[in-house]
């Protein structure tokens, strides 16, 4: 049934039509715009991510849009972007690099921004207009310095050579430019854990909470993106925003931005 009103019903048609049965007063969603009178549980039942503390990974209550399907990770980065990018207020709109597109961010970015949606395997058609292009980010199709702002959140875990795409997307960020660069992240590790080789699906639940993971990143994530060539920031929204905005925009306290620059460069895009 799901598959045949995807192929009758236009997307704004479907959005519009979850709004009005999840419609209430218990809940908004930055993204869409949606007043919600519940909103869905978020993360995996596996042990693997409450022994290693995943932040990124844990079972949140209440914590996605019905309506858009957005998160607390996704309205983290859109506030972010909102806040401290400013996109909207930009005289030219800036170049952006979105890998794995989600739907809510990319059609916030794709009017805000010269949009570049990409994904190692793109939907035909994508859930809104914007065109997804294929890209293996570890061999991407796109001159040095080529995009202002790059969005690549929760994809890394997925790439065997996680190395290569780390050092292919500090090639193509402009120099001024700044790439958010979100991965789940085991609080209680010494160190990532990984095995590249594996792919058995339920021996990926077993090991790393997800059975398209290769890896859980652990406190050493930051020297890692260093290796590839970023200067790394790391963006705590609580001291920035403060506890107000961290409880109406329903965030997670212990999520933090991992932010990669060129040498040197410390201001926004």
């Amino acid at each position: 049934m799901k598959d045949l009103l995807k192929k009758v019903l236009t997307k704004e048609t479907r959005l519009s039509l979850r709004r009005l049965y999840y419609a209430g007063f218990q809940y908004r969603c930055p993204l869409c715009n949606s007043h919600l009178r519940t909103m869905f549980d978020s993360g995996l039942p596996f042990a693997i991510l409450r022994d290693a503390d995943v932040v990124g990974g844990e079972q949140i209550p209440r914590d996605v849009c019905p309506v858009c399907f957005s998160h607390s990770r996704m309205r983290l980065l859109f506030e972010y972007l909102r806040r401290e990018v400013r996109l909207e207020e930009r005289v030219t709109k800036p170049r952006v690099f979105h890998v794995a597109p989600e739907y809510a961010l990319m059609a916030y970015l794709s009017r805000a921004s010269a949009y570049v949606g990409v994904d190692i395997d793109p939907p035909k058609p994508y859930e809104n207009d914007a065109a997804i292009e294929y890209c293996d980010i570890t061999d991407i199709g796109y001159p040095d310095d080529s995009f202002d702002l790059i969005v690549c959140s929760h994809v890394l875990e997925h790439i065997p050579r996680d190395d290569v795409a780390i050092k292919e997307l500090h090639r193509v960020l402009n120099p001024s430019g700044v790439a958010i660069l979100q991965v789940p992240i085991g609080f209680a590790l010494k160190y990532t854990i990984e095995e590249p080789l594996v792919s058995d699906p339920c021996e990926r639940e077993r090991l790393f909470g997800q059975r398209d993971h290769v890896r859980i990143y652990g406190p050493d994530y930051a020297q890692r993106l260093s290796d590839g060539g970023f200067v790394v920031e790391t963006f705590d929204p609580l001291a920035r925003w403060g506890e107000d905005v961290m409880a109406a925009m329903r965030l997670n306290r212990r999520e933090r931005l991992f932010l990669g620059r060129k040498g040197g460069n410390r201001a926004a895009v």
